[in-house]
């Protein structure tokens, strides 16, 4: 065992950088020696006999945390010629990439030895692709940015190289199909975060009675709230923008279109912020970009998937738009699949860097704003021109042609705590994959509600 440890110590000191830094620390840590050897024979489970004086293991048990255990491989002797194989965990590797570390700096750490570290690399890539297949299930038409934000929200490090690889191998289509669209890029003045927020509600799938409520911070471009809903009344948005408020703090300015579901929230900020100083602006939706952007990318990547399967289901006859039970089978099954891939795109959005900002994410910016106090200040550029604040400048975007006011009817299916409890019984779960997005559960509800 002595050999064994002195061999790898030997082997990773060939590595001139450590060398150096061990060489220059070797002397402090020789004074703490008896402390670290109990540490090392309770970590290795060395017998203390077969320990023997070694304060350069010591330094690399006190450099490599969390334990030793992260760092040391325990050597196969298999009998056969050559170099011995070396037993290399995932932990092991794991840890060494949350240092930063690149594949080539851990094999020369570990002797040189290629075919574990290779092993365990093909594994960890093969856990990604599984990930990113799973974002991708709820959100189809997500790029290599937003996937990027997906895998950050899950607190994991990968290289967009190895994102964009996995992407020609699983959506070889979609990622052809995105590069050939590009974005005009708007220049957009607002102080700082929290000082105008942008507020709108989307009909993309009204047909359906699914109604998106969506709020953006028009300086950092984060999302405070997006969610899916089966009603567009005042009452609803106010409860989301409240929420919003929770995490966030209050904004100084909304704005907003004209449309009646906007009533409860101008009332809130005119009695929160005060009146005659634009608490809450309204406008055409040609004047509110940053939300119509979000729309955009909404639509494309959430909305088309669910908009294309509902059509698909009407022409098969699976559908029926005048049918309240229909409608309602739709929303026990469809509505918590919408609102999950909704989540996912919030998490893309929110951390996926922005080329305009040096790749800083939404929420980066919008920390960093808070912190820099830019948002407690009043915002002078307001006074300006009151009726053109927070709009971009240069063409317009696209509208969105929305009616202003919209009402989503409420279905007369009213049924009893014994009868919705069988539909929990039938599909507990509306988000299990049954392996034909939704279809299967949505027929079960459809066929039990036609007994009831």
């Amino acid at each position: 065992m002595d050999r064994q440890v002195d061999g790898i110590v030997s082997n990773i000191l060939s590595s001139p950088q450590l060398r150096n830094i061990l060489e220059d620390a070797v002397r402090g840590a020789t004074s703490e020696h008896n402390a670290s050897t109990t540490s090392i024979q309770s970590v290795s489970n060395v017998p203390a006999t077969s320990v023997r004086p070694n304060p350069i293991m010591d330094l690399i048990s006190a450099s490599f945390t969390p334990s030793l255990s992260n760092s040391v491989t325990s050597i196969i002797k298999d009998g056969h010629v050559g170099r011995p194989r070396y037993d290399i965990t995932k932990e092991q590797v794991l840890h060494f990439r949350s240092l930063g570390f690149k594949w080539s700096k851990i094999r020369g750490l570990y002797i040189g030895s290629k075919t574990p570290i290779a092993s365990q690399k093909r594994r960890l890539i093969d856990e990604i692709k599984s990930i990113i297949q799973d974002i991708m299930m709820g959100t189809p038409n997500a790029g290599e940015t937003y996937i990027l934000g997906s895998i950050c929200a899950r607190n994991m490090k990968v290289p967009r190289a190895t994102i964009r690889e996995i992407l020609k191998e699983v959506d070889p289509l979609g990622r052809s199909e995105r590069k050939r669209k590009t974005i005009k890029r708007r220049v957009y003045n607002v102080k700082g975060a929290n000082h105008l927020w942008h507020i709108d509600s989307n009909h993309k799938l009204i047909n359906f009675r699914f109604v998106y409520h969506g709020c953006i911070d028009g300086y950092s471009r984060s999302i405070i709230y997006l969610e899916c809903m089966h009603n567009n009344k005042a009452d609803t948005v106010l409860s989301l923008f409240e929420k919003g408020v929770q995490n966030f703090g209050l904004p100084s300015r909304v704005r907003g279109d004209h449309g009646t579901e906007n009533v409860a929230v101008a009332r809130y900020m005119l009695t929160q912020k005060g009146i005659n100083r634009g608490s809450f602006i309204t406008g055409r939706s040609v004047h509110n970009q940053r939300i119509e952007r979000l729309w955009s990318e909404v639509n494309r990547v959430v909305s088309k998937h669910y908009k294309e399967l509902f059509l698909m289901m009407e022409e098969e006859n699976l559908i029926d738009e005048t049918s309240e039970i229909d409608l309602y089978s739709l929303t026990y099954v469809y509505l918590p699949r919408i609102r999950q891939s909704l989540k996912e795109f919030v998490s893309q959005w929110n951390n996926h860097g922005l080329r305009t900002m040096n790749c800083r994410s939404p929420l980066q910016l919008w920390n960093t704003s808070i912190i820099e106090g830019s948002g407690h200040d009043e915002d002078s550029l307001y006074w300006k021109e009151p009726d053109y604040y927070g709009v971009e400048d240069s063409t317009s975007f696209p509208e969105i042609v929305t009616s202003n006011n919209v009402i989503v009817p409420e279905s007369n299916i009213n049924l009893t705590v014994q009868q919705f409890q069988r539909l929990v019984e039938a599909v507990p779960d509306p988000l299990r994959n049954d392996n034909t997005h939704g279809i299967s559960h949505y027929l079960c509800i459809k066929n039990l509600l036609n007994t009831l």
